[in-house]
């Protein structure tokens, strides 16, 4: 319309033009606010995700820590599983995979049949050089089955997970 007043003789183009440009900075606002909406959205879910892994790994904790003992159980609101007996160790870990990620390497495992339950996992690995294997070290404790972590693409590194509680660890579970 602007390069053209002749063909919109009842037009004043300052007009339209002024119009067009608050729509557009109108939809440019919604566009942020959408965009803003969804970001908060995402924040939220992840700090909802964050929290409950949270209280889930404090209530794991709490039920192994006071499982030996029926009177703490009973201080929090639980009861004791199971009458009599003591805390057992756990039993290893098993079916110990590793997938390679853009951000590291993701470590599964499963908690193995029997034994006590498990506080946490203690994840350990070790780098294989031309000279052979470096000592075991601990890279991670965690309360879930499954971890990532980050993996330099130059080196080759070995996992393994061992399951741990007031009671003692149990063996080291398969490498990977």
């Amino acid at each position: 319309m602007a390069a053209h007043p002749e063909a919109f003789p009842g037009i004043d183009p300052a007009i339209v033009t002024a119009q067009l440009a608050a729509f557009e900075q109108a939809n440019l606002a919604r566009q942020d606010a959408a965009v803003m909406a969804r970001n908060a959205t995402i924040a939220k879910q992840q700090a909802q995700e964050q929290l409950t892994q949270t209280v889930c790994a404090v209530v794991k904790r709490a039920e192994a820590d006071c499982a030996a003992t029926p009177a703490k159980l009973a201080e929090i609101g639980w009861r004791a599983r199971r009458q009599g007996g003591t805390l057992l160790p756990p039993t290893q870990a098993k079916e110990l995979s590793a997938r390679h990620r853009e951000d590291g390497v993701e470590l599964t495992w499963r908690k193995g049949a029997g034994g006590g339950p498990v506080r946490c996992w203690l994840v350990q690995a070790r780098t294989i050089t031309p000279e052979g294997p470096t000592p075991w070290r601990l890279v991670e404790i965690t309360y879930d089955t499954l971890v990532v972590l980050p993996a330099p693409p130059t080196e080759r590194i070995e996992y393994r997970v061992i399951a741990s509680n007031a009671a003692g660890n149990a063996l080291p579970g398969n490498v990977v």
